[in-house]
């Protein structure tokens, strides 16, 4: 698959590395097409964002949210902390909600007006988990 840029943006990020190398890998169509940390800057809920991974092919748009730090969820606060040895981070929105936001900032921003097609308007999505080792 073409990756736009041609190579991992942070390479530290060893999650997105290795999502970045595994999209490089899929042989889907020659016009398919992955955006790597894809800037947003017309968010509604933020006043920046960014999808990790957008796939345009001729299958559809998937955005995709790379966690590479162990990640647990609290009900009771409703958080999610993510950790890595001694490091962690908490956050109030799932990697769900992350990608989902992401899209639909872009949707409604770039691709809505330039799309409008009926078949297009139907705004379901699936959920993967994908744990990498």
């Amino acid at each position: 698959m073409k990756m736009v840029p041609a190579c991992a943006l942070n390479v530290e990020l060893k999650g997105e590395r290795r999502v970045f190398e595994l999209l490089q890998d899929i042989n889907l169509s020659q016009r398919d097409v992955a955006f790597h940390s894809l800037n947003i800057d017309s968010h509604d809920k933020k006043v920046w964002a960014e999808i990790d991974f957008l796939v345009v092919s001729e299958r559809g748009i998937l955005a995709i949210e790379v966690k590479g730090w162990r990640g647990s969820y609290d009900p009771s606060k409703g958080t999610w902390t993510y950790s890595e040895g001694e490091d962690s981070f908490t956050k109030t929105e799932s990697p769900v909600v992350q990608a989902k936001d992401g899209y639909y900032a872009l949707w409604n921003k770039w691709l809505a007006p330039k799309f409008r097609r009926s078949i297009i308007s139907s705004r379901e999505y699936i959920k993967f988990t994908i744990e990498l080792r």
